[in-house]
Order: C-alpha cells, then sequence, then structure tokens
C-alpha cells in the first residue's frame, strides 16, 4: 500500500484491519517477493477454502482410504473393542447386554462395560439416576496396571441433594479399579 520513508529507506506497508477494530500495521523492505510471501503465509494461516487447510492439504493417504460396503454404525464391534482392551482377562470387569435394544441409553452401546460385583439392576437403577441414562462405563483399561477410564454423565442430584445407593457404589467400585 502506501511507503513510508524510515531509516533504511522507502518500506512496504501492509495494514491489517481485525474484526476488534485493531490495526495492524507491518513493514516490510522493499526485497523482491517479501510481500507475496508473507500473504501467502497468511493465506496459509487463515485459507479461503476448507481444501486448503493443512490437514486436506498434507492428507498423505489421500485417495487410498478403504471403501467399506457396510453401513458406518456397524463397523464399530463393542466386544471386539472390550477384548482388544482386555477387558476378557480382567475379573474385575464384565460385560453386560443390560443395553441391548438400548432402553438404558440410547448413547451407549448395545454391551457395556461395569465393574463385576454390579448386577444389572444395580446397573439400571444408576442408568435411572443419571442424565440420559449415561452411567459410568469403562472406556479404556491399561493393559498392565488397571488403570482405567469411564465415560458418564451428571448424577440426577438437583435441588433436593437426591441420592442413589446403587451409583455411590459404583462410583466406589471405580475408584478401587480392579487393584
Amino acid at each position: 500500500q502506501a511507503g513510508e520513508k524510515g531509516g533504511g529507506g522507502k518500506k512496504r506497508v501492509l495494514n491489517l484491519v481485525c474484526v476488534d477494530v485493531r490495526i495492524i500495521r507491518l513493514m516490510f523492505q522493499p526485497k523482491v517477493g517479501a510481500r507475496r510471501r508473507f500473504v501467502q503465509k497468511l493465506e496459509s494461516v487463515y485459507p479461503t477454502q476448507i481444501s486448503d487447510c493443512f490437514a486436506f492439504a498434507h492428507f498423505t493417504g489421500r485417495g487410498k482410504l478403504e471403501k467399506h460396503e457396510k453401513n458406518g454404525w456397524d463397523l464399530y464391534d463393542a466386544k471386539r473393542e472390550y477384548k482388544r482392551i482386555g477387558v476378557e482377562n480382567n475379573s474385575f470387569w464384565r460385560i453386560t447386554d443390560i443395553n441391548k435394544d438400548y432402553h438404558v441409553c440410547t448413547n451407549y452401546p448395545q454391551y457395556l462395560v461395569v465393574p463385576s460385583e454390579l448386577s444389572d439392576q444395580e446397573v439400571e437403577a444408576v442408568a435411572a439416576f443419571r442424565s440420559k441414562g449415561r452411567m459410568p462405563v469403562l472406556c479404556w483399561l491399561h493393559p498392565k496396571n488397571n488403570a482405567h477410564l469411564s465415560r458418564c454423565s451428571q448424577p440426577g442430584v438437583g435441588v433436593k441433594g437426591k441420592r442413589s445407593q446403587a451409583d455411590e457404589q459404583l462410583i466406589s467400585l471405580l475408584g478401587v479399579g480392579g487393584k
């Protein structure tokens, strides 16, 4: 844009007006291609098309992804995943089919991993106490030290401070975690 005289002669100026009304003024020495390179860098940081975003532009496997004839929802197999993370070899955990028709929690898989000490009736009681039935269930298990990650939603304590013995038992069992 406008040139300015400085200590080293005429400089190139690029004014950036931001959405928060800040104005950032960048000055360049009159080197050949400096402004063009700077604009290219800006375009790489703030691409105008999604296909120019880093993840898309540098994806090496582009076009090499295998095609699946199956419905995408059928690709995940909960039992196979639980076997992979070692649930079958750990007596602290068990797989339950309590959610086989998704009546306990529509957002969870048909098969869930819960502590072995918990009965299916207690699991249902915990689900009833949790928002949208999302009771604590195992989603990752360390292969050697039994450290685990469980997922859930908040309990339905509410303003009256309701409690659930089954929920408290499950949380207590998760704290022990098969040590």
